[in-house]
């Protein structure tokens, strides 16, 4: 898929535009933090929406304990993975985000936040978009926003490492700190993949690149998002699929055990959450292991969630979309 940087436009430059934030509370069960106070970003940028989330996570409601504070950020405008439970998978063009674009919004939503050089912060370049289709803008941004910012660390995601690109990963991580390289799980099944996750019939799937390479990996930043549905991957032979796949590498990773937010997208695929105790029952299986893992849900869908967009709210039109949703 070409290049391409939505930044210019007749070789001029076009500044994105801020359209809107909005802002939400909400309980979570998550790795160590069980309170957000989130704000979503809608920029344009030569006509394209975007959203980028910023988000700082407490120990608990009171706020007396500060977690961390995350930007999470789109790679692209839409997803060609096209995965049956997102909400970009209604958006019809294919545009990846370049460095340039990413730098530039980074740095309004960070100034926005009086975000200083030495302050940490987690980016998570997990929003809009797979690093399979944009590893090389997101390298770009990193390699540009450490240059300003010296206490950054990254997480990034693919439903599709491969080889060459986890490659990439470990050579990029002599200088950039990542808290996290993700690859999302469905199942071991391909048919059950590619039904769920369809652009991957294009480019071919093989988890065992993933397995393989944090097996030998010296690095300990790799976790599985494990999205679990209901009648697709709950039963307990599902589960012991899975834990039968980690337990190799058991001591390297950690799950993160994730809740469907429902979309349009994934109540027209029949997509259904499943139950918080089959979730349960997932995590203790593998903790039997000596695995760690944790649930990754929030209390109420205010439509800031993982896969989701602002615009499909109910006091939004997705036609905002100008006309590209199906």
């Amino acid at each position: 898929m070409e290049n391409t940087n939505v930044f210019k436009e007749d070789n001029r430059l076009t500044a994105p535009k801020l359209l809107d934030v909005v802002c939400s509370n909400n309980h979570f069960a998550a790795n160590g933090w069980e309170y957000e106070i989130a704000k979503k970003y809608l920029y344009e940028v030569n006509g394209k929406m975007l959203e980028l989330g910023f988000y700082d996570h407490y120990e608990d409601k009171s706020l007396a304990k500060h977690i961390k504070r995350v930007l999470e950020l789109p790679t692209s405008y839409d997803c060609p993975m096209k995965c049956a439970y997102c909400a970009s998978s209604w958006i019809k063009q294919d545009l990846k985000l370049s460095a340039d674009v990413l730098f530039y919004i980074t740095n309004k939503v960070l100034e926005n936040h009086n975000i200083l050089e030495n302050d940490s912060l987690l980016i998570a370049l997990t929003g809009t978009g797979d690093a399979f289709f944009t590893l090389d803008s997101i390298l770009d941004f990193i390699n540009l926003i450490i240059k300003k910012y010296n206490n950054f660390s990254f997480t990034v995601s693919s439903c599709n490492w491969t080889a060459e690109m986890l490659n990439r990963i470990e050579k990029a991580a002599n200088t950039i700190e990542f808290r996290n390289v993700q690859a999302t799980y469905i199942s071991h099944d391909t048919k059950t993949v590619f039904r769920i996750i369809p652009g991957l019939r294009r480019i071919g799937f093989n988890f065992t690149y993933f397995l393989k390479h944090v097996r030998e990996s010296k690095n300990n930043f790799w976790r599985i998002n494990y999205l679990l549905l209901d009648s697709v991957n709950n039963s307990n032979d599902s589960f012991n699929e899975f834990v039968n796949l980690i337990e190799p590498i058991k001591e390297k990773l950690i799950v993160r055990i994730s809740a469907l937010n429902e979309t349009i997208a994934s109540k027209n695929s029949g997509l259904r959450p499943a139950s918080l105790e089959r979730a349960v029952d997932l995590r203790n299986k593998i903790m039997g292991i000596g695995a760690h893992a944790y649930l990754f849900h929030s209390d109420t869908n205010d439509n800031m969630n993982c896969g989701q967009l602002m615009l499909e709210s109910s006091h939004r039109n997705i036609n905002i979309l100008n006309n590209q949703a199906v």
